[in-house]
């Protein structure tokens, strides 16, 4: 072609790097860390509010301020969230969490236990109100340590119907596709066991 129909749009500098960015942002899939740190780079460079941002980039507030907080965390947890060891949603709980000795304890059940979103919820509530309970007047409440009661937390499998304690209980990323193909055979194995274990006919 000689010539393509376009439309000509007058911006400063500012306006037109910002458009390039909301450009990018929904042609390209950003991971988590990539996401926060371009939210923050909008918020610190061109000193846009979490509002502006949101409104750009077709996020909810929320979703926009959990990952700018994300990309202020420690490397450590930057790092698991980057390699898919920790999920997003459990990162944003373990940002609830201000001493660093005690979040880097809870994600390590995390990626070696596989604690679930609520599991770890209601292990970070428990572990505040041990906080409040226990710190002695004048001590530091950080210096006390809540120990997950890990034992009580059981889930049943998914393929036998065992119940299972929860450091026991491994999770998968699949597709659709694949996760119904692997229910599909769960489902196979527990009839084929049925039948196997049904008595004869007299």
């Amino acid at each position: 072609l000689k010539s393509a129909p376009c439309i000509i749009i007058g911006l400063d500098d500012k306006a037109a790097e910002i458009l390039k960015i909301h450009e990018n942002i929904k042609r390209v899939p950003l991971d988590h860390i990539d996401q926060g740190n371009t939210f923050l780079m909008m918020r610190e460079k061109y000193s846009m509010t979490v509002h502006e941002i949101s409104a750009l980039v077709g996020k909810s507030i929320g979703y926009v301020s959990d990952h700018i907080s994300l990309v202020s965390q420690d490397e450590e947890l930057i790092r698991a969230v980057r390699e898919k060891r920790t999920s997003f949603s459990q990162a944003r709980e373990l940002m609830k969490v201000d001493d660093k000795t005690e979040r880097r304890r809870l994600q390590l059940y995390c990626e070696n236990d596989g604690a679930t979103v609520e599991v770890l919820s209601r292990w970070i509530k428990d572990y505040k109100n041990s906080l409040l309970k226990n710190s002695p007047p004048g001590e530091s409440k950080e210096s006390v340590s809540y120990i997950p009661d890990r034992p009580q937390d059981w889930r049943s499998c998914q393929a036998c119907d065992k119940a299972t304690e929860i450091k026991h209980i491994r999770q998968l990323i699949l597709c659709p596709s694949c996760d119904t193909a692997i229910r599909n055979a769960i489902l196979e194995e527990k009839s084929k066991n049925t039948q196997n274990n049904k008595s004869p006919d007299v």
